[in-house]
């Protein structure tokens, strides 16, 4: 809910209901034990990555900047965020790196989900979204770290390792 008021302008409320749809059952415990993970560092200790991004340029500079990176790998790219918790499901990424604003599921709810039933995948929030708030709802979702699409790619480097960035 957002509340929006301005003296002698009135308020606006703006109050967002999910869709049922969006909301997944959580994973019972016993399924998500009994299901094999098959994520953790590559045998050659690279990081698996899934990118999630609703815009295609932007993954796919996203990959391209990944490659330069020898520690990581990117294993899938994801247009929304339903289809980020279903390839995070599949895939069983390390990292996945989360759009905030995106189609079919916000970026928020899938965070949600993908932390609740696959814990051990951190997310790096990704967004042009330097609010306060949005910030602290993705954190509060379960984003390890928050990084601004303006953010240097060492900055980016660091949240993938999970590590505070590097003074130059």
């Amino acid at each position: 809910m957002r509340i929006k008021s301005a003296k002698g302008n009135g308020s606006t409320f703006r109050v967002v209901v999910p869709d049922a749809e969006q909301i997944a059952e959580p994973v019972p415990l016993e399924k998500r034990i009994a299901r094999p993970k098959t994520a953790g560092p590559l045998p050659n200790g690279r990081l698996r990555v899934l990118l999630a991004d609703d815009h295609e340029i932007v993954r796919l500079g996203l990959a391209s900047l990944l490659k330069e990176m020898p520690s990581v790998e990117v294993v899938g790219e994801a247009s929304d965020g339903r289809e980020a918790v279903d390839l995070a499901y599949k895939l069983r990424p390390d990292v996945v790196t989360m759009d905030v604003s995106m189609p079919v599921m916000s970026g928020e709810e899938a965070t949600r989900q993908v932390r609740t039933n696959l814990p051990d995948i951190r997310i790096v929030a990704l967004s042009m979204h330097q609010e306060a708030e949005t910030i602290e709802k993705m954190q509060l979702a379960g984003a390890e770290s928050y990084v601004l699409k303006t953010a240097s790619p060492e900055e980016l480097f660091a949240a993938i390792r999970g590590r505070e960035p590097t003074s130059s």
